[in-house]
């Protein structure tokens, strides 16, 4: 629990003297004298929305579902957009951009006139006219309630099939839309014109190209990468060191960007092949040493064994002076053997190795 919650919790008992409290999200439900009581707590920048959408029954859901039809949100927090990195696709990465918590600027961008709102309504009848008035309703959009979560939420709001009625009353035809009538084309100019309005072109052009950067990024590099070459608990290991080589994750980001899908696979196949070279290395370091028994980290050698009369030099391994030999730990350091053997010699970073 927050302090604000301490808070709000504390100052409820004290004014109030509920026998409980229960705290579910952003509202508090309490008894008091018989009855249960409902304080939604909310942020003080949300607080003109917030009363809106608990205002005149079901305004805010009126003025949300409209909205939602022509590419925008409308909620307690205010106005968005959602932007997606292909337009309308939800499939796709998406962000949120925030348009405006004012209420009056929402208002008139819509259509509706704020002084009336303030105002209040007299009657059902005034409170429907005020809905319809702005420039982008449709009766279309509160036809169109096919999901069938809509049409179970409608079901429980008798003031949803009043003005239902109350369109009907207006006996107003609607012009069906021709061939060249397009929803998502007038999505996008609503939206445009929004950005404009409220001034937030700059915002989406950057949010947009961070959404397509990271589509393309996906696309060019993934696990799938990997998938065939590494056994697939190692994946993610893999993935980490390969990044490593380019700096942090800016600069890998920025190399996936600016190279094509073959030459980051053949970057891949490349690494993972080098560290396949550096694995064998530490793989033959028993074989290298000629040493009769390939345990030699439990020690166990069986017998005396010259090492060959290389650059590793010579070196007596005893059969149980363990001090003398460093057979228990043969990593191919002390003697040089992975610098020495044939076809050994690469370019690996072994720093870049040691945490694989």
């Amino acid at each position: 629990m927050t302090d604000s919650q301490r808070n709000m919790r504390e100052f409820l008992i004290d004014l109030f003297h509920p026998t409980e409290i229960v705290h579910n999200a952003d509202v508090y439900s309490f008894d008091h004298e018989q009855f249960q009581m409902d304080v939604i707590y909310g942020k003080e920048e949300s607080f003109d929305n917030s009363l809106v959408n608990l205002s005149y029954s079901d305004l805010g859901g009126f003025v949300g579902n409209i909205c939602n039809k022509i590419g925008l949100k409308y909620g307690q927090q205010g106005l968005w957009m959602n932007i997606c990195a292909e337009e309308f696709n939800h499939s796709t990465s998406s962000a949120e951009l925030f348009l405006s918590n004012n209420v009056k600027q929402i208002f008139d961008f819509l259509g509706y006139d704020y002084q009336t709102y303030i105002n209040g309504f007299d009657n059902e009848t005034d409170f429907f006219a005020w809905i319809k008035s702005t420039k982008y309703f449709k009766r279309k959009y509160f036809d169109n309630q096919q999901k069938h979560r809509n049409r179970m939420a409608v079901r429980k709001r008798q003031i949803y099939f009043n003005f239902l009625q109350y369109l009907n009353q207006q006996q107003e035809v609607e012009h069906e839309c021709d061939d060249n009538c397009n929803g998502d084309e007038e999505r996008m100019e609503t939206r445009q014109h929004a950005l404009e309005y409220f001034n937030k072109q700059a915002e989406y052009n950057y949010q947009l190209k961070l959404l397509s950067d990271k589509k393309a990024f996906k696309e060019k590099y993934s696990g799938k990468s990997f998938y065939t070459l590494v056994p697939q608990h190692m994946i993610n290991v893999h993935m980490n060191n390969f990044q490593k080589q380019f700096g942090d994750d800016e600069q890998f980001q920025q190399w996936v960007l600016h190279n094509d899908r073959k030459t980051i696979e053949d970057k891949i196949q490349t690494y993972i092949e080098n560290f396949k070279n550096y694995s064998n290395v530490g793989a033959l370091k028993c074989r290298s040493l000629k040493c009769r028994s390939l345990k030699c980290r439990s020690l166990k050698c069986r017998g005396r064994s010259t090492v060959g009369r290389s650059s590793v030099g010579r070196s007596n391994v005893g059969r149980s002076d363990v001090s003398r030999s460093n057979v228990g730990a043969l990593k191919c350091r002390r003697s040089n053997v992975g610098a020495q053997m044939s076809g050994a010699q690469t370019s690996v970073n072994l720093q870049l190795y040691m945490n694989v």
